[in-house]
């Protein structure tokens, strides 16, 4: 006998037993399955047949503090955007007024990433709604400065905000990369 085989028989391998035509051999379940692998709305099932919602969804009638209790994450549905795709539109919530502004209408880059990005992530939802608005703030001091104009007020005025919104959207757009929650500074949030 070779030193590599077994010598008793209970350690020599087994084959495993060949299921028979007729028999149904059922696939081995685990015994837990994680909810990331579950079916959209299946809920879990606990005792007497109980169907509970699944993790991460509020239940009718009770209200679940932000921040505390199980978070599902945002890139489980298939049109969530990922952290770094989130943080790349957010920079380009902020950067795209200066493409926009050669059309004459600043404001237009951050609507179109809000109109077609905010149900894809808070993240990216917060900093185009922020950049629209700072964008509505700076159209209506630009407005005000130009009947200012007249009476050369105007003139400083306009030079200030152009001066102030290049410094506020560069400073958001580096606050975006690094995966703040930036707000611009005297800005309402009109649009949420």
């Amino acid at each position: 006998m070779s030193e590599n085989t077994p010598s008793t028989p209970e350690q020599q391998p087994q084959e495993p037993a060949q299921a028979q035509p007729d028999e149904q051999v059922a696939a081995p379940q685990p015994e837990f399955q994680p909810e990331y692998q579950q079916g959209y709305g299946q809920g879990y099932q606990q005792g007497y047949g109980q169907d509970y919602p699944q993790a991460g969804y509020q239940q009718a009638g009770y209200q679940q503090p932000y921040g505390q209790g199980y978070q599902q994450p945002y890139a489980a549905g298939p049109g969530q955007l990922s952290p770094t795709e989130e943080r790349n539109w957010s920079i380009a919530a902020h950067l795209s007024p200066f493409l926009a502004s050669f059309v004459g209408l600043p404001f237009l880059g951050p609507l179109v990433i809000y109109l077609v990005f905010r149900d894809r992530g808070p993240f990216i939802r917060h900093h185009a709604a922020q950049a629209l608005n700072f964008q509505i703030i700076v159209a209506i001091g630009l407005l005000i400065s130009i009947p200012l104009m007249f009476v050369i007020v105007g003139i400083f005025t306009a030079i200030a905000i152009g001066i102030a919104a290049i410094v506020f959207q560069i400073v958001a757009a580096i606050e975006a990369n690094n995966g703040k929650w930036y707000r611009y500074p005297l800005t309402p949030d009109w649009v949420k």
